[in-house]
């Protein structure tokens, strides 16, 4: 993504990586350690052009309810706004044996709604048919190349259709 950033864009992009595995969209809200390690990361580089967020699995996994995540994304994503003055950009999740097909459908779902009718919800890519060859993350040799492929070729899709 950031190869094709680069030559579509002749500048330079830059990730700050502000996530670590394992956590609720809960952990994400204002006031949250994870919340407040990424406004800050990202206040620090001065120029942030979106927050991607690629989260939604151990939701998934504990079977948070549609209208809840809905709930916390929409809170996730204006107070972004109104900290970073950016918009958030959501992804839906992949399937995983890790979870069951119909909590997957209550986080895309929400994910869906929220790209629909909040304004600082930017619609990120849609990995709901993606299959990775392990279970939950992307492990195996096969799913770093398709990752590399499907994932980064995804995002960059996103961007351009939001941005550009």
């Amino acid at each position: 993504m950031a190869t094709q950033f680069l030559a579509d864009q002749g500048v330079p992009v830059a990730f700050v990586e502000a996530a670590h595995g394992g956590t609720c969209i809960a952990d994400w809200q204002p006031g949250q350690s994870d919340y407040t390690t990424m406004t800050g990361q990202a206040g620090d580089v001065g120029s942030v052009k979106a927050v991607l967020f690629q989260q939604g699995e151990s939701d998934a996994i504990d079977g948070t309810a549609e209208a809840a995540y809905n709930t916390s994304l929409d809170t996730l994503a204006n107070n972004v706004q109104t900290d970073l003055s950016v918009k958030l950009m959501a992804t839906k999740i992949h399937a995983s044996t890790e979870y069951t097909a119909v909590n997957r459908g209550h986080v895309n779902d929400a994910i869906n709604t929220a790209w629909g009718d909040n304004a600082n919800v930017l619609t990120g890519p849609d990995f709901d048919s993606f299959e990775p060859e392990g279970d939950l993350h992307f492990t195996s040799d096969v799913d770093v190349q398709r990752q590399a492929g499907i994932i980064g070729d995804g995002w960059w899709d996103a961007m351009k259709t939001e941005w550009y």
